[in-house]
C-alpha cells in the first residue's frame, strides 16, 4: 500500500506526533463517548494494533503509542453511519483510521486536509467538509478510477462514502475494485452481475438493487425512485448506463446546489457488468420530489474533465440547467455565429461575385477559419470571463424572451463587447441572443430528458451563406452526441445519419462540417421527393469519442436522439416541454448510415410507449413484421437506378449483355447487391470497403451472384473464379504487385479505384462511397486526355475525343458520389449522366407508400394487413399485393423522369446538359408546389378527391380504403401534401422544362375536366 500524493505540502523528515498536534479536548472527548457505545474495547484494540504496525511500516513520521491510541479513538468516534460497521472489519477499519492519521500529519495540524491512500484495486480518501476538501478529494478519486477505466468491463467498481456524524466535519470514501462473477454482462440475475463481495450485502439491499436493475433494463435514459425514511431522510436511488457515466462529483453538486440546507450523509456507487450503474444519496433537508426533480438534468450533467464548463459547475459557479443552456448555446454558436465582415473578406467576394461556385468557396473557406478561431473551447473560456453577461441571457431564456429584452441584451453586448475591439466575443454573445429569439419549443424545462432538443425558427439560417431557409430546424444535445434535424417543408422525411469517428481528429473534422453536410443531405432529399408528398429532411448525430462503441450500444443513442423529438412531437402529452408553435409538429424519420436494421423498428416501438398515435410511420425502413416494405428484398432503390439505364441503352441503342460496367459499393449492400442481381452488364470492376476486386475478362457472374444473394462482402470472394489477369486485393494487404506489375496498399486502392486503368468501362453505377469522391480537382482522370484539367472540363474549354472518355455513361446510385461542378464538366466532357436526386429515388417512393399506407389504417388494421407474422418470409396477401404495386409505381415514376429529362435535353435547353435540367425540373417543382399549395385549390373538393384517388393504390383502395375512409383517417395535411405534389410534379413532367403560366393554365384545365368526368362514373 502507498500513499497517492496529496494536495497539501508532505511531511518531510521524521517527526514525532502527539494527538494535541492534530484535535482538541473537547473532540476527544466527544469521540471516546462515541467509541464506548459502539465498540467493543477488543476491536478498539486490534484497530489499535493494526493502525500501529502500518504506521511502522509506511510512514515517515513517528507516532506516540498515545498519539495512535487518541487519533484512532478520535476516528472511531466520528459515529459513521451503522452500515460502515456492517460492512467493514477491524482490519478495514484499521486502514481508514491509518490514512485519518496521516491526513492530519500531512494537515500540520490545519482543519483543511485531504488525502488519499490508495492500492491497485483499493483506495481510501479522506478530507475535511468544506467545498475545497471536497472539490479536490473528488477530482483525486475521479483520477484514480479513469487511471483503471480499462478494468472496468471486468470489475465491479464500488465506491461507499461515510460522513461523521460527530466530531469533526470529515467524509470518507472506500474504493473497491472486484471481479465481476460473469463480465459478459449477459445474465439477468443479480447474482452474475455483479461480484462477490456485492452479493455479501443484506437481502433488502440487494432487493433495492434488483429494483434498479430491472428498471434499467430497456431504458434509454436514466432512472430515479426517491423515498423518505422514517428518520426524514431523503434516499435517492439513480440508474444509469454507463454511456450516460457521470462523476460521483457531477452529482454531489446537483443535490448539493438543491437548497442551502442539503447535507448529503453517506452516498454510494455500484456498478454492474451490463454496463449499469446505481447511485445511492442519503441525503437530509430535501423532499423525494425535490431531490427527483434534480435528478431529472442527470443524464446531462457535464463530464469532460478540465473543461471550463465542467470546473464552472463543480464549483458551483454555473448550477445544472445553466451549464447544460451553457453547451447547447455553445453549440449553436459553433454553427450559426455570424462571422464578422472585415474588408479583406468584402473585396475579395467583390471580385468572384460572378462565379456562384468560386464564391461560395470562399464563404466556405471564411466560415471555417471562423470556426477555427471559435471553438467550442474557446467559447468558455469568453463565457468564463463574461459571466454575469452569461447568467443575464440564460435569465432571459429562462423566463422567455422578448422583443424588449433582445434589444436589451443586444445594446448590452454592443456596449461591453463592442465589434470593433472584441469581435469572437460580440459574435459569441449575440448568438446567445439569437438562440434565445429562434427557440419556438423545446424540452429543456421537461423533467428526466434523454437528451435535450430545440426547435428554431430557421429565419437566422437567412443572413448565413445557404441558398434557402428550411422550414425547421432542431438541434439536440445528448450527453454522448451533438444532432440536428432540418426539413424544407411541414411534411418531410429523410434518413437520421449517425457519424462515427475512429480517432479525435476525424471526430473534429466531422464535428466542423456535420450541420453543413445535413443540410446538404436535406437539400438534396428536397429535390429528390419530387413524385412524393414528403418534401426533404435529414438528420444527423455526432458520437463523441467519449462513447466507447466496442463495449455499448449505439442504438442507445438513437433512441435518445428520437426521444428528444417525440418530446416535442408530442408537447401536448410531455409536461415541462414548452411550445409557442401554432399547431403540433410530425417527423418522419428513415434509416441512414449506421441506423439501418432494427433501428426504425426500434424507435416506431418506442414511439409506441409513448403513446404517439402515428408510432406506425414516425419511421420507414422498419422489419416486414412491423409493417415495413424492406428496399433490400423488393429492389426499390435498385429498380430506379436501372430503369434510368435502361433508358440509357434504350435511346442509344444499347445491348445491355455486351457492354462493360464498374461499380462501387459491393455485394452486401442493398443497392450494390440488387445491381449484381438485376443486371446482365460484365461488371470488369468493382469495390466495397472490404477491398477492390477487378478482372478485363470481367468478374464471374455466378460467383457475384453468390455473394450478392448472400449479402457477402467482396473479401468472401472466390479468388480462384477470376483469370489469371484479374485479381482482389483487401483493403488490409500490405504493398502487394499485381497482375500488370504495379503495387499498392489495400488502403491506397481503395481509396482511388475509380479513377485508375482497372476501372475503365462503358458504363460506371456508383452503389456506395463517400460524397464528393468525384470532385473538379479529380474528375480530369475520367478523360485520358493530355494537359486537360478539371477547371477547363467544367468551363467547357476543351474538345475531348470520346475515345478518351473512361466512362460514357454514369448513373448515380450513390448520393452525391459526384460533385456538381464535377457532373457539369463530365457532361460538357461527353458523358451522358443522370445524377443522385434522379435516378435514386425507388426508396423515397417506396418509403412514402409504406407511411401512406400506415395513415390511412387504424392499429388494428395495420397489424393485419402490413405486419407480415414471420417477416418478409410470410407477407399477407395485401402486403405482398401492395409492395407489388408501389414495385411498378417506382418504375414509372423513374420512367417518366428519365423520359421528361432526355426530352429537353435533346431540345438543347440548358446547353443539353441532364444535371442542369434535373436540378431545375426539382426547383421548378418546388416552386410550383409551394405556390399551389399557398392557393384554395385544394378547397375544389371534386378535384381535391380525384387527385387522391389518382395517387392512392389501387391496392388500398380495392380493399376497403376508400377516399371517404382515408379523408376521415390519414391527417389532413399529409392528405394535402399528396394533392399539392402531384399537380406540381405531374405537371412539370408533361410540359417540361419550357413550362410557364399558360402552360399550367391549359394543364389545370385538363385535370379539372377529368375529375369531373371520374366523379361522373363514380370512381371515388
Amino acid at each position: 500500500m502507498h500513499r497517492c500524493a496529496a494536495t497539501r505540502s508532505r511531511v518531510t523528515g521524521v517527526a514525532t506526533r502527539t494527538l494535541s498536534s492534530f484535535t482538541s479536548a473537547n473532540a476527544w472527548a466527544c469521540g471516546e463517548e462515541a467509541v464506548a457505545r459502539r465498540y467493543s474495547s477488543s476491536s478498539v484494540a486490534a484497530v489499535q494494533t493494526k493502525v500501529t504496525q502500518m504506521l511502522q511500516s509506511n510512514s515517515k513520521v513517528l507516532y506516540s503509542p498515545k498519539a495512535i491510541t487518541e487519533g484512532v479513538q478520535e476516528f472511531l468516534g466520528f459515529d459513521f453511519d451503522g452500515s460502515y460497521l456492517t460492512n467493514n472489519g477491524p482490519e478495514d477499519v484499521a486502514v481508514h483510521a491509518n490514512a485519518y492519521l496521516n491526513a492530519l500529519s500531512e494537515s500540520r495540524g490545519a482543519p483543511s486536509f485531504n488525502y488519499g491512500w490508495v492500492e491497485d484495486n483499493r483506495a481510501v480518501f479522506i478530507s475535511a467538509r468544506t467545498n475545497e476538501d471536497t472539490s479536490a478529494t473528488m477530482k483525486a478519486m475521479d483520477n484514480w478510477i479513469n487511471a483503471r477505466k480499462a478494468r472496468l468491463p471486468k470489475e465491479a467498481l464500488s465506491v461507499r462514502s461515510f460522513s461523521s456524524r460527530s466530531g469533526k466535519a470529515v467524509d470518507m470514501y472506500l474504493l473497491n475494485l472486484e471481479p465481476f462473477t460473469d463480465p459478459s454482462g449477459k445474465t439477468k440475475t443479480l447474482a452474475g452481475l455483479s461480484s462477490a463481495a456485492f452479493m455479501r450485502k443484506s437481502e433488502g439491499a440487494r432487493k433495492r438493487y434488483e429494483t434498479m436493475l430491472g428498471k434499467l433494463e430497456g431504458a434509454i435514459k436514466p432512472v430515479t425512485i426517491a423515498a423518505k425514511l422514517a428518520d426524514g431522510t431523503t434516499v435517492l436511488n439513480i440508474g444509469l448506463h454507463a454511456v450516460e457515466a457521470t462523476s460521483m462529483m457531477s452529482l454531489n453538486t446537483l443535490i448539493k446546489s438543491i437548497n442551502p440546507n442539503v447535507t448529503i450523509q453517506k452516498k454510494f456507487l455500484e456498478s454492474f457488468s451490463n454496463g449499469a450503474q446505481v447511485y445511492s444519496f442519503y441525503v437530509k433537508g430535501v423532499e423525494p420530489k425535490e431531490a427527483e426533480d434534480a435528478a431529472s438534468m442527470v443524464a446531462l450533467l457535464p463530464n469532460r474533465p478540465g473543461h471550463v464548463y465542467t470546473d464552472l459547475y463543480n464549483k458551483g459557479a454555473l448550477d445544472a440547467h445553466q451549464v447544460v443552456y451553457a453547451f447547447s448555446v455553445s453549440q449553436f454558436a459553433y454553427y450559426f455565429a455570424k462571422p464578422t465582415q472585415d474588408g479583406n473578406f468584402s473585396e475579395l467576394a467583390r471580385g468572384v461575385r460572378k462565379d456562384e461556385q468560386l464564391l461560395q468557396r470562399l464563404k466556405n473557406l471564411r466560415n471555417t477559419m471562423f470556426q477555427d478561431i471559435m471553438d467550442e473551447s474557446s467559447m468558455s473560456v469568453l463565457v468564463d470571463e463574461n459571466l454575469d453577461l452569461f447568467k443575464e441571457i440564460y435569465a432571459d431564456f429562462a423566463k422567455g424572451t422578448t422583443a424588449e429584452s433582445e434589444a436589451a441584451l443586444r445594446a448590452r453586448i454592443d456596449k461591453d463587447l463592442p465589434e470593433s475591439t472584441s469581435p469572437q466575443a460580440n459574435a459569441l454573445f449575440n448568438s446567445f441572443v439569437t438562440f434565445n429569439k429562434s427557440v419556438k419549443a423545446t424540452n429543456f424545462f421537461k423533467s428526466g430528458n434523454a437528451a435535450v432538443s430545440y426547435r428554431f425558427d430557421p429565419a437566422f439560417i437567412g443572413a448565413l451563406d445557404y441558398p434557402r431557409v428550411p422550414y425547421a430546424v432542431y438541434m439536440i444535445v445528448g450527453s454522448q452526441f451533438r444532432g440536428f434535424h432540418v426539413r424544407f417543408h411541414d411534411i418531410a422525411r429523410g434518413g437520421v445519419r449517425m457519424m462515427l469517428s475512429a480517432n479525435r481528429t476525424v471526430y473534429k473534422n466531422k464535428r466542423k462540417t456535420m450541420f453543413q453536410e445535413n443540410y446538404n443531405l436535406a437539400y438534396t432529399q428536397m429535390l429528390k421527393n419530387k413524385d412524393i408528398p414528403e418534401s426533404g429532411s435529414k438528420g444527423t448525430l455526432l458520437v463523441s469519442t467519449r462513447f466507447d462503441q466496442k463495449r455499448f450500444d449505439k442504438k442507445v443513442l438513437f433512441l435518445q436522439y428520437v426521444d428528444s423529438l417525440l418530446d416535442i412531437m408530442l408537447a401536448d402529452k410531455t409536461p415541462g416541454v414548452r411550445t409557442t408553435l401554432p399547431t403540433r409538429e410530425l417527423l418522419f424519420l428513415g434509416p441512414d448510415e449506421n441506423t439501418a436494421d432494427d433501428y426504425p423498428s426500434a424507435a416506431a416501438l418506442h414511439a409506441k410507449s409513448r403513446n404517439m398515435n402515428e408510432w406506425e410511420v414516425l419511421t420507414t425502413g422498419k422489419g416486414a413484421a412491423d409493417g415495413g416494405i424492406p428496399h433490400d428484398h423488393y429492389g426499390m432503390t435498385t429498380t430506379s437506378v436501372r430503369e434510368f439505364v435502361k433508358g440509357i441503352y434504350r435511346k442509344r441503342g444499347e445491348t445491355e449483355s455486351k457492354l462493360t460496367k464498374f461499380m462501387t459499393g459491393g455485394p452486401k449492400g442493398d443497392l450494390g447487391s440488387n445491381e449484381i442481381l438485376m443486371a446482365t452488364e460484365k461488371i470488369i470492376g468493382i469495390c466495397d470497403a472490404t477491398g477492390c476486386a477487378h478482372d478485363p475478362n470481367g468478374i464471374d457472374r455466378d460467383e457475384l451472384v453468390r455473394l450478392a444473394k448472400n449479402r457477402f462482402e467482396l473479401d468472401q470472394i472466390d479468388v480462384s473464379k477470376l483469370s489469371k489477369n484479374g485479381f482482389f486485393l483487401p483493403t488490409k494487404a500490405p504493398k502487394t504487385t499485381l497482375p500488370d506489375g504495379s503495387s499498392y496498399t489495400g488502403v491506397e486502392l481503395l481509396r482511388i479505384f475509380h479513377f485508375t486503368k482497372y476501372t475503365k468501362a462503358d458504363v460506371f453505377v456508383p452503389c456506395g462511397g463517400l460524397p464528393n469522391s468525384v470532385t473538379l480537382d479529380t474528375v480530369a482522370q475520367f478523360v485520358a486526355q493530355p494537359g486537360v484539367t478539371g477547371t477547363m472540363l467544367y468551363e467547357g474549354a476543351v474538345q475531348v475525343d470520346p475515345a478518351h472518355l473512361k466512362y460514357k455513361y454514369i448513373v448515380e446510385g450513390a448520393n452525391l458520389f459526384i460533385s456538381h461542378d464535377a457532373r457539369i464538366a463530365l457532361e460538357n466532357a461527353g458523358v451522358v449522366l443522370y445524377k443522385d436526386a434522379m435516378a435514386n429515388k425507388g426508396g423515397v417512393t417506396s418509403s412514402s407508400f409504406e407511411v401512406y399506407a400506415g395513415l390511412c389504417m387504424n392499429e388494428e388494421e395495420h397489424a393485419r394487413l402490413m405486419c407480415c407474422k414471420e417477416g418478409i418470409h410470410k407477407p399477407t396477401p395485401f402486403y405482398e399485393a401492395y409492395a407489388k404495386e408501389v414495385v411498378a409505381r417506382v418504375t414509372e415514376n423513374a420512367r417518366v423522369e428519365f423520359e421528361a429529362v432526355n426530352a429537353d435535353a435533346e431540345k438543347g435547353y440548358l446547353g443539353g446538359k441532364r444535371t442542369l435540367i434535373g436540378d431545375a425540373y426539382s426547383r421548378k417543382m418546388v416552386e410550383i408546389f409551394e405556390f399551389v399549395t399557398a392557393s384554395d385549390l385544394c378547397k375544389d373538393e371534386t378535384l381535391f378527391r380525384y387527385v387522391l384517388w389518382k395517387y392512392t393504390p389501387k391496392t388500398l383502395l380495392n380493399n376497403g380504403f376508400t377516399i371517404d375512409k382515408i379523408l376521415k383517417q390519414a391527417p389532413l395535411a399529409y392528405l394535402q401534401a399528396i394533392f399539392h405534389k402531384q399537380i406540381a410534379s405531374q405537371f412539370v413532367y408533361s410540359a417540361g422544362i419550357a413550362a410557364n403560366e399558360f402552360s399550367f393554365y391549359q394543364y389545370m384545365t385538363k385535370l379539372k375536366a377529368e375529375a369531373e368526368q371520374a366523379k361522373k362514373e363514380g370512381k371515388f
